[in-house]
């Protein structure tokens, strides 16, 4: 009777510490699963916390047969995961919020259960981290990788290449690979999976890791094999396959096969659960041990823990209360389609746009404003501002120039090719009444700090781009960008005064 009694108190302390931790960063969670939906990148996220729950449910019997004991200094690990989470919330910095989300969590049930009861489900616990939906950032470089797998591919069986950016060039045509191509989601999901996979087939560590490390390897120089594999394809066919959607179809059928070699070769590196092991597990199932649930202590970590959360609410509280202000903007002649800017920037929420062109040093200068009012619920800095158009534009080079020699402002400058061979260049810089530079995670803090003391500002995003036909006038294009650029920064920060 004792031990039912125990077994149902373990299952009401683990839900109860999950409805307290899904109450108190809802927000962090509603904006990670609206993510997860949305993106094909974090699709699989949807299936973590339930295959974690899974898991652990899995480990009730020997869970149950520990001693639940709850150590309050766990909860100091608690502290900044809030401080994170209302710091992203004050920015509207998605990914910290996430990752003080699904980090919180385990740390409130480690610091619930203690840490002994809790190496018996450690690994479900840190398999809840892969909710985070992270990993867009590594899209660039996965995209390098595979154009360079590639080409190298390509000139091992004799067929002429070249590359310009992300386009590869052979004689049957033009290939861009682009965002979808780079593998990002076949990346992660083998991660994932390996992970998974290593704990529920594997006993020896190294064998673990062994099989995590080629699930971070594999994906890679498959994507690149699969680049290679449509061009090749298409170059045999005359672009008669592999063009189109009929890549993407491919793809999804050579990463399947990827994933079952994946799975074959962990069968084959199995091992088997070591002697010693096998005497202790019979042992524990065959036993009922001294069970203890510290009621006393449970009941007051419990209402400890509601302190701290509801300390956290009330501070996002404060955060949300409004405090309206007027847009201000420059006096423009602009168009107000942004498709008339070349680059075709995709910038989310602004609250206000302006486009306008100008002559400098004899170029056709473009310029472009992105306005951010103070509260804005837009983002000046966020992952989902392209500079220019991806599938119109790839990026050659990329450095950093200073604007004024009087006040050191740099700014990010682009070079940037059209499949037509057109090449600009772009120039972009962040500008608050603050800072002014290229920094996006410098401009991102300031603004999130403005909010914690009650100043924040409108800010702005400035694009200055113009179109060049070779070297000699590349040179007098970047001049005639950079002086545009410390004009517009000027005019600027007059808004502030």
């Amino acid at each position: 009777m004792q031990l039912t009694l125990i077994n149902r108190r373990i299952d009401i302390i683990l839900l109860l510490s999950v409805v307290t931790w899904l109450i108190a960063f809802n927000h962090g969670f509603i904006t990670a699963y609206k993510v997860w939906i949305v993106s094909d990148i974090f699709n699989h996220c949807l299936f973590v916390l339930p295959i974690s729950f899974y898991l652990i449910w899995q480990k009730r019997t020997e869970l149950q047969q520990q001693s639940v004991t709850p150590q309050f200094y766990w909860l100091i690990l608690l502290v900044p995961c809030m401080l994170v989470y209302i710091f992203g919330y004050a920015g509207d910095i998605a990914l910290l919020m996430h990752m003080a989300t699904f980090s919180a969590l385990p740390i409130i049930l480690v610091s619930t259960l203690g840490f002994k009861a809790s190496k018996v489900i450690l690994f479900p616990l840190a398999f809840m981290l892969f909710a985070i939906p992270i990993g867009e950032e590594l899209i660039p470089t996965l995209q390098q990788i595979a154009a360079t797998i590639a080409i190298f591919l390509l000139k091992i069986v004799d067929i002429p290449t070249y590359i310009n950016g992300l386009y590869i060039e052979i004689p049957r045509g033009r290939f861009l690979v682009a965002e979808a191509c780079s593998g990002i989601s076949f990346f992660i999901v083998s991660i994932v999976f390996g992970c998974l996979f290593a704990y529920t087939s594997f006993y020896s560590f190294k064998r673990k890791l062994a099989f995590v490390v080629i699930s971070f390897i594999v994906p890679i120089f498959a994507n690149g094999i699969r680049v290679f594999g449509i061009i090749y394809v298409a170059h045999l066919s005359d672009m008669q396959y592999a063009a189109g959607a009929d890549h993407l179809i491919y793809g999804w059928f050579f990463y399947c096969l990827v994933l079952l070699l994946l799975i074959l070769l962990g069968n084959a590196m199995r091992d088997s659960l070591p002697t010693e092991n096998k005497q202790v597990e019979a042992h524990t199932t065959g036993a009922v041990s001294e069970l203890s649930v510290k009621s006393q202590k449970t009941n007051y970590h419990f209402a400890f823990v509601c302190a701290l959360l509801l300390t956290q609410w009330l501070w996002l509280s404060l955060i949300d209360s409004p405090k309206p202000t007027a847009l201000k903007v420059l006096d423009l002649s602009t168009t107000k389609d942004p498709e008339t800017f070349s680059a075709k920037p995709k910038i989310a929420n602004a609250d206000k746009i302006q486009l306008t062109h100008t002559d400098n040093h004899g170029a056709a200068v473009e310029v472009f404003v992105a306005y951010y009012a103070a509260n804005s619920h837009g983002e000046l800095v966020s992952g989902v501002h392209r500079r220019y158009d991806p599938t119109g534009w790839s990026l050659k080079a990329s450095q950093l120039v200073l604007l004024d020699k009087e006040q050191p402002y740099t700014a990010r400058l682009s070079d940037i090719t059209s499949p037509y061979g057109k090449n600009r260049l772009l120039l972009d810089i962040y500008v608050t009444h603050q800072y002014i530079g290229n920094s996006a995670v410098k401009s991102k803090l300031l603004q999130t700090l403005d909010k914690f003391i009650g100043a924040d500002e409108q800010s702005h995003q400035l694009l200055v781009s113009a179109e060049y036909a070779d070297l000699q006038e590349k040179q007098r294009v970047q001049q005639a960008i950079i002086a545009s650029a410390v004009d517009f920064v000027v005019q600027l920060q007059d808004v502030y005064e």
